[in-house]
């Protein structure tokens, strides 16, 4: 990662648990990571700390209300969170306020979930945030990804 890339802070990495999260993103990034690169990834998964190119990540699962718990209090820098509609909202909202740096950001991944969910409508949907450019949306299907 070049030193432009990193906002700062800990990187974030979460999902509905600490096992998904390796199932469907650290297996192919550490392969990726470590491919070239001597100790381009180390996890730790009692601890869920990763280190990504040296940098600090936290592996973190997001299963429940009291799951906010678990980053209270850091500065994140880079928020990858996979499957964000099964977040409680406490979470998603606790993990958005640690994005407090310059340049923070997070990236996202969803499945569809019912048109009341509080991501479509206090995030997706919203107009100003959209506006602003504090959000940006894509939308992927099956025939995108032809594996």
């Amino acid at each position: 990662m070049s030193k432009g890339f990193w906002p700062g802070g800990v990187g974030l990495i979460t999902g509905n648990s600490k096992s998904t999260v390796k199932t469907n993103v650290l297996n192919d990034l550490m392969d990726w990571a470590n491919r070239g690169y001597k100790n381009g990834a180390t996890y730790n998964g009692g601890t869920g700390e990763l280190k990504l190119f040296g940098k600090p990540f936290l592996v973190v699962g997001a299963s429940d209300e009291t799951s906010y718990k678990k980053i209270k209090g850091s500065t994140v820098g880079l928020w990858l969170a996979d499957e964000a509609t099964l977040y409680p909202e406490s979470f998603w909202d606790m993990a958005v306020s640690r994005l407090s740096l310059p340049m923070s950001r997070c990236y996202a991944t969803t499945n569809p979930d019912n048109p009341y969910h509080y991501l479509k409508t206090k995030w997706l949907d919203n107009d100003k945030k959209l506006a602003s450019g504090d959000v940006w949306s894509e939308t992927f299907t099956l025939d995108d990804n032809p594996n």
